[in-house]
């Protein structure tokens, strides 16, 4: 089993190796990725890679987004505007708990 310093040695050299390749890519050249699965890796060229431009997209909050934050911040006055609302109090979110869970302090 490598000791933690060799292992911390192995991902040093490791990162130099990838600048190294990412140098030469930067500079025009061809390049080969190896990966785990192909054994001649892949090769890459910049002037072949087509960059999109960028577009940008809104965040979409929902109302249960807004409620937890409320909640989980200590926002009385938002989550009371959310239940004025008709925001339904006991939305779940995706581990099964409510603002109210969400808003208690547990001990770690």
């Amino acid at each position: 089993m490598a000791s933690a310093a060799s292992a911390r040695e192995a991902a040093r050299l490791g990162r130099i190796e990838q600048l190294k390749v990412l140098g030469a890519y930067e500079r025009g050249e061809t390049v080969t990725f190896v990966v785990h699965n192909n054994a001649k890796g892949f090769k890459l060229n910049k002037k072949d890679v087509q960059v999109k431009p960028k577009t940008a997209t809104a965040l979409r909050l929902t109302d249960m987004d807004l409620l937890m934050d409320g909640a989980v911040n200590g926002d009385a006055d938002r989550v009371q505007a959310l239940l004025d609302r008709g925001v339904d109090p006991n939305l779940r979110d995706a581990d099964g708990l409510t603002a109210l869970h969400r808003s208690v302090d547990f001990p770690g």
